[in-house]
C-alpha cells in the first residue's frame, strides 16, 4: 500500500513493573546514572512522550511521501531513525554489552555498601585483614 499512514515510534527504556521484576535488568537500569548520557525514564515520562510522538505524527502527516526524506522512503526500517528515544545510548561512548558488569557491580556495591563497610569492620578488628 504505498498510500498506507504510518505512525512507528519505539518507546525508551523505562522503569516499568515489568522490566524491574528482572533482578539483572533491574540492577543494570540502577546503575545507568553512572554512565553519562545514559538515563532510565520513569514510566509516566515514557507515557508523556509517546503520547507527544504520535500526535506529531498526526499532526505532520505520518511521515506521508510528501514529507519524508528520500532515504526514509527508500527502506520501512528508516522510519524508526527519524524520531528515536535512545536514553543516551547512542551518544555513550561504550557499548551496552561492554557496561553490563561494571553497572552490576556498581549497582550491588551501592545496595549492600553498609553491609560490605560492617563486614570489613569486623574483618580489621577481628585481625583478619591485616594477616592477609
Amino acid at each position: 500500500y504505498p498510500d498506507a499512514v504510518v505512525s512507528s515510534n519505539v518507546a525508551p527504556a523505562s522503569y516499568t513493573n515489568s522490566v524491574v521484576k528482572n533482578p539483572l535488568l533491574k540492577a543494570g537500569f540502577g546503575a545507568a546514572h553512572h554512565f553519562s548520557p545514559i538515563a532510565i525514564f520513569d514510566p509516566g515520562t515514557s507515557n508523556v512522550l509517546m503520547t507527544y510522538l504520535l500526535l506529531h505524527d498526526l499532526k505532520t502527516g505520518l511521515r506521508n511521501n510528501l514529507n519524508q526524506p528520500p532515504e526514509v522512503a527508500t527502506h520501512p526500517l528508516l522510519l524508526f531513525s527519524t524520531t528515536p528515544v535512545h536514553n543516551g545510548i547512542w551518544r555513550c561512548g561504550y557499548q551496552i554489552r561492554s557496561l553490563l558488569e561494571l553497572a552490576l557491580t556498581y549497582f550491588y556495591l551501592e545496595r549492600y555498601k553498609p553491609q560490605l563497610l560492617a563486614s570489613l569492620l569486623v574483618l580489621v578488628s577481628a585481625g583478619v585483614v591485616s594477616r592477609l
